[in-house]
């Protein structure tokens, strides 16, 4: 049976999979992960577009027309074959601002997904630190389950031999069915939190490995939503200089080549010219259109206004959290020497306890009391070191870094 538990324990640390693997894993396999890679990769394709426009465009196409009756001097049908040459020498800086604004929105793009994958990041660290605490509250819970059903066998034994009554031997079967029924809900508890991160980390989640945060001080930097923010202000604003390059002067120059075939023709329906090539240079500048063009710029330049605002807004935000973060931790360093201390007090009064109980000297409601604390005990410890580790979680993703490359 030892052998058994024993290689049953190994297989479970063998599959268990600590914090760095199911963050590697939600890189690679969570779906919204991978809708953001695509919209970056749509970004990315918007700037080659703005690049392939500076080429010059070719086209070329074909025409036929038939006349009828036929006018004078002319064919009664021509066949007219032509490419046409096109290309924009200034456009009034619409290209150059297009493509800086295309720039600005893939930086802001990036950034954002970034930040979406770190709150997801910060997502499966608390949840899996809250499924180790809740593995160590089922740990205590066995723990108590296992004494009871112990002293239960005792006092079920005595109680047919008849030296006690059956008062004692109901009290405990009751604390017995009572801790039962708390481990049924706590299983159910941490299979509802497994899957909720099996949904996040992309893959099925069944045993969890030991993983660390290094606990260090950081210096605050701005987090990527701050960034995505401040580029998204840069890209508006090039948006604005798009919108009044529409008034600035162009200049375009164009080859056009035709060649021509006839039919239906006579001395009084001639042919004409068998090809022929033109050349043309254009230029225009719009000076008057009312201010439209101004006032649409200036309404888009209000718009970064606003969100630049909210980029400083949002940094203070940050700046507050991560205060708040450090008195986080110092406040867990306080309650983890508080609930260390209770466990040491626990399991002194558990071990006199019990050594009342076994002598006869108190009954059931002193020992269970004792062994309830005991079991508490040992889950609040766990569950505030486990709180530690995420309050660094936190307090590294409030400073603007990567979480991932914190963990041991």
């Amino acid at each position: 049976m030892k052998k058994i538990t024993l290689l049953l324990i190994l297989a479970i640390s063998l599959n268990a999979q600590g914090l760095k693997t199911l963050l590697n894993s939600a890189s690679n396999n969570n779906e919204l992960l991978k809708r953001d890679n695509l919209k970056e990769l749509s970004a990315k394709k918007g700037i080659e577009a703005v690049n392939s426009s500076y080429y010059p465009t070719v086209d070329i196409g074909a025409v036929a027309q038939n006349s009828n009756p036929k006018t004078p001097m002319r064919p009664g049908t021509t066949y007219i074959g032509f490419v046409k040459l096109n290309y924009v020498v200034y456009d009034g800086g619409a290209k150059k601002y297009t493509k800086a604004q295309k720039i600005y929105e893939l930086s802001s793009i990036k950034d954002a997904n970034s930040q979406f994958k770190q709150s997801l990041f910060l997502q499966i660290t608390q949840d899996y630190y809250n499924i180790k605490s809740l593995n160590d509250l089922i740990k205590a819970l066995r723990f108590k389950k296992e004494a009871i059903a112990s002293q239960y066998k005792k006092i079920k034994a005595f109680q047919e031999a008849g030296i006690i009554g059956d008062i004692e031997l109901y009290q405990l079967k009751s604390a017995l069915e009572s801790v039962k029924f708390n481990l049924n809900s706590l299983n159910l508890q941490k299979l509802t939190l497994l899957s909720n991160l099996s949904l996040k980390v992309g893959k099925r989640v069944k045993h969890l490995g030991n993983s660390h945060f290094i606990k260090r001080s950081v210096s605050l930097s701005p987090n990527y939503l701050v960034k995505s923010l401040r580029a998204k202000v840069a890209s508006i604003k090039q948006s604005a200089n798009i919108i009044a390059s529409a008034n600035s002067a162009k200049l375009n120059i164009s080859l056009e080549h035709n060649a021509y075939s006839y039919a239906r023709y006579d001395k009084t329906h001639p042919k004409g010219l068998s090809n022929q090539t033109n050349i043309t240079l254009s230029a225009k500048m719009r000076v008057f259109d009312g201010g439209t063009t101004s006032k649409k710029a200036q309404a888009v330049k209000l718009q970064a206004m606003s969100l630049n605002y909210e980029a400083n807004y949002r940094l203070k935000e940050q700046k507050n959290n991560f205060k708040l973060s450090k008195l986080r931790i110092k406040n867990i360093r306080v309650q983890i020497k508080s609930a260390k201390s209770a466990l040491i007090s626990a399991q002194k009064n558990y071990n006199a306890i019990l050594k009342k109980y076994n002598a006869g000297i108190i009954d059931n409601t002193d020992y269970l009391d004792a062994l309830s604390s005991l079991a508490e005990a040992k889950a609040n410890y766990k569950k505030a070191l486990n709180d530690l580790e995420v309050a660094y979680a936190l307090y590294y993703f409030n400073a603007g870094k990567n979480i991932k490359g914190y963990i041991k």
